[in-house]
């Protein structure tokens, strides 16, 4: 409750601290408003000293990469400088700069539309004198900075300005060297032909002073010459004369000794040609095979397959033939099988001795042939019939004889081969094949006569008892190989020459084969055994046959 007013109070304390109260709110609150004005504008003071801050540093920044631009263009910054310039933010000012460099080069030189010339003028483009040689500098020779488009900078320029400006300065003092080195040669050149000149002048002095003297030296020495030929040709005259007389003298004993040679070599001649008759009619009438004996005999025969009584004692191997003959053959001899041979028509096969004259070729025919498949036992094998002349008129039986030139029981002869072996017509030599197949059959070859080489593969030794002797190429009338074939005839009869010597029987395909159960074509023509040759008319030098040491 209100206190009651009293007599002779008043309220102006009151309205005096109302109104301070007001008053001072009303100063509190301009201050309060003037201080956040303050403040704000403080603050925008700040920002933009901040921002003018950044824009300066940016500036900084780009004044300092726009000055390594150039350090660059010069060649004298650093690889610091250069590494700063390659990171910095600033690409699109240094791009651009850049740009405008290498351009104002370029403008520099050769000049705009709106400036033509530029540095070079066409004064300037030709060189003092002329001779059409164009002196010019392109922008890669003061500066070569590549930068290609759309790509950081990633290396320092191949040729800086600085540089540009040293190797312009060392070509010009090189220019002025190799000058003054010209102009010493020059002088050099001009002195030599002043001292020529002189020396010259001299020189013609003492000729013209020797020319006078020189008509009576030569009427001298023409008389001295005039006589030493008189002399000369006296000498020689007589000399001519004694050499004539001896020459006549020795050409008469020469032309003597000639007829004598002529005669002896004719009669060597004639003495090899009756040797070499000799030896192939002995061939044609010696059956080298004429001791042969039977080896065995046929125990049974079941179809095509027989028994014979040769086994593992004998040292009988799977692969050996033999040829089968009539159980009568070792009382009647192996002559008694001697025929005619024929040819594929059958009619009889001619062979021309030396003589000259024409000669039934004979051979020796079989029953058949057979190859063992299987040995049974000490004394048994089981064999095949290989080939039988007639099933029906003379089949092979039981108790028929078993022949093998080249084998023996518990043993086989040692061969040797020589010449062609085309053993099926095909006009190929098959002469390797032939040692396997004979290696096979247990016949042991010692050696056999390489045609490519002219050389002995293997060693002819003095067990070899049969040296082979294939097919020899023969020639034409017209033969444009005859050269080659005369080689390999005479390689092949000096490798039988060889043979003889070690003491081998020499036999021919036709009595060899057939004897010891091979089958081989012996019906071969001149023409296929010369394709058989024609792989060694090439090869390897003439005369090089070598027996083996």
């Amino acid at each position: 409750m209100a206190r009651p007013q009293q007599a002779g109070e008043t309220k102006a304390p009151v309205v005096i601290a109302l109104a301070f109260f007001v008053l001072t709110t009303l100063a509190l609150g301009v201050l309060t408003y003037m201080s956040y004005d303050q403040l704000a504008l403080a603050k925008a003071n700040t920002k933009k000293a901040e921002e003018d801050a950044k824009a300066a540093t940016k500036l900084r920044s780009e004044d300092q990469d726009l000055a390594r631009v150039y350090k660059v263009a010069l060649g004298i910054h650093t690889q610091e400088e250069f590494d700063s310039l390659k990171a910095t933010t600033n690409k699109e000012v240094v791009r651009t700069e850049y740009t405008n460099l290498m351009d104002g080069i370029k403008n520099k030189l050769s000049g705009t539309p709106q400036a033509p010339g530029g540095l070079l003028t066409e004064a300037q483009k030709q060189f003092v004198g002329g001779g059409g040689i164009v002196f010019d500098v392109a922008p890669k020779d003061v500066i070569s900075w590549i930068w290609p488009a759309n790509a950081d900078m990633d290396r320092e320029p191949d040729k800086t300005i600085l540089a540009a400006i040293v190797n312009s300065y060392a070509q010009r003092k090189l220019g002025e060297l190799q000058l003054i080195k010209n102009a010493k040669e020059l002088n050099d050149v001009k002195q030599a032909y002043v001292d020529s000149t002189v020396r010259a002048k001299a020189e013609e002095g003492v000729f013209k002073t020797e020319a006078a003297k020189y008509p009576e030296q030569v009427k001298t020495i023409q008389t001295d010459a005039n006589k030493s030929v008189d002399d000369i040709r006296t000498t020689y005259k007589d000399s001519t004369n004694r050499y004539l007389k001896d020459l006549r003298d020795k050409q008469a004993v020469a032309d003597q000794k000639d007829v004598n040679i002529t005669q002896l070599q004719a009669q060597v001649e004639s003495f090899k040609a009756r040797v070499n008759s000799l030896e192939a009619q002995l061939e044609l009438k010696e059956d080298p095979f004429a001791f042969d004996k039977p080896h065995g005999k046929i125990l049974r025969r079941k179809g095509n397959i027989v028994d014979i009584d040769l086994g593992s004692a004998d040292n009988v191997r799977t692969g050996l033939t033999f040829s089968v003959q009539p159980a009568d053959t070792p009382d009647r001899g192996l002559a008694s099988r001697i025929r005619p041979k024929k040819d594929a028509t059958g009619r009889d096969v001619v062979e021309y001795g030396p003589d000259g004259k024409p000669h039934k070729l004979m051979e020796i025919v079989p029953k058949g042939t057979i190859e063992v498949i299987e040995v049974l036992g000490p004394n048994i094998s089981q064999c095949r019939i290989v080939s039988e002349s007639s099933s029906i008129r003379e089949g092979i039986l039981v108790s028929d004889v078993l022949y093998n030139a080249a084998w023996r029981k518990g043993s086989a002869d040692h061969v040797a081969l020589f010449g062609v072996f085309d053993i099926d017509g095909d006009g190929i030599d098959d002469i390797k094949q032939v040692v396997r197949d004979l290696n096979r059959m247990g016949v042991v070859v010692d050696a056999y006569f390489n045609l490519e080489t002219k050389k002995w593969e293997g060693k002819l030794t003095e067990q070899t008892i049969y040296a082979i002797e294939g097919y020899y190429p023969s020639q034409g009338s017209v033969d444009a190989l005859a050269g080659a074939k005369s080689a390999l005839d005479l390689a092949l009869r000096e490798a039988k020459t060889q043979c003889k010597e070690k003491g081998a029987k020499v036999v021919k395909i036709r009595d060899f084969f057939p004897r010891i159960g091979y089958r081989v074509k012996l019906d071969i023509s001149g023409d296929t055994i010369n394709r058989a040759y024609n792989r060694y008319l090439s090869v390897v030098p003439v005369n090089e046959a070598e027996a083996p040491k």
